[in-house]
């Protein structure tokens, strides 16, 4: 489970593609588990962003775009994992059950 260390190192492993993120590795962890991997995600990225690949080297390039794609898919599992965790804001109880 990738939940179980320091979110950076896991959010690097993500990166690499040893870890693919889904919410049932949420299950049982307190809520700021996930908001810590989604920061450290987000380091993860704008640091995958920052680097500079040669323009000539196609295999660099295409490992950079893999790694891009995999944080933003860990990304989207982590925002519609906390987006279901919320209630939503214009839900309210039915006035019978009050």
């Amino acid at each position: 489970m990738p939940m179980s260390g320091n979110p950076r190192k896991n959010a690097r492993d993500i990166g690499d593609g040893f870890v693919r993120l889904t919410p049932v590795m949420f299950r049982g962890r307190s809520a700021a588990d996930p908001q810590a991997l989604r920061q450290a995600v987000e380091w993860e990225l704008r640091d995958t962003h920052g680097q500079q690949a040669p323009a000539g080297d196609l295999p660099v390039l295409q490992a950079r775009q893999r790694r891009i794609l995999r944080l933003n898919q860990a990304l989207s599992v982590l925002r519609t994992y906390q987006d279901a965790e919320k209630p939503h804001p214009w839900v309210f109880p039915h006035p019978a059950t009050r």
